[in-house]
């Protein structure tokens, strides 16, 4: 017994870092996604998918945005923005609405809410273009903002 109390008096900041870092991960559990014994912090707001990053000139590319808020908090004040050149036409739009070329969103999600932007664009020319969909939001902390960013290229 003498021994386990000899070992906390001596390592006494090694143990309080480790039982603080355990306490924090328990207090911030729904942040928190655990794979075994390694745990990783959820970032996930904001997911986009390309249906194709080297299409021909005049092949239309859908693409899906989701936009998820965190399941203990709402997202407020959002701001969504995927911009394209005009060599790049939006086509078609569902859940969201074009300005100028860009396909924008703006609003709150609730606890746990879902937004899905769906939408299709054509290349009208060769290009090589980098899109950056950006989207920023209040989680009741902080203003963040996270951006996607994917080229796409056409085929000659």
């Amino acid at each position: 017994m003498l021994s386990v109390v000899s070992f906390l008096l001596e390592y006494k900041w090694v143990v309080s870092f480790y039982v603080l870092v355990f306490l924090l991960i328990y207090i911030f559990r729904s942040k928190f996604d655990v794979k075994g014994v390694v745990a990783l912090y959820r970032t996930n707001f904001m997911e986009r998918t390309i249906q194709k990053t080297n299409p021909l000139v005049g092949e239309e590319i859908q693409i899906t945005t989701k936009l998820v808020s965190d399941p203990e908090r709402e997202a407020t004040k959002i701001q969504f923005y995927d911009n394209y050149t005009t060599n790049i036409k939006i086509t078609i739009i569902e859940g969201c609405e074009i300005i100028d070329n860009s396909v924008q969103w703006t609003g709150d999600l609730w606890q746990g809410q879902t937004k899905l932007c769906c939408y299709t664009i054509k290349p009208t020319t060769n290009i090589s273009y980098t899109s950056t969909a950006t989207a920023y939001y209040d989680n009741g902390d902080t203003t963040t903002s996270i951006s996607n960013t994917a080229t796409i290229t056409t085929q000659k």
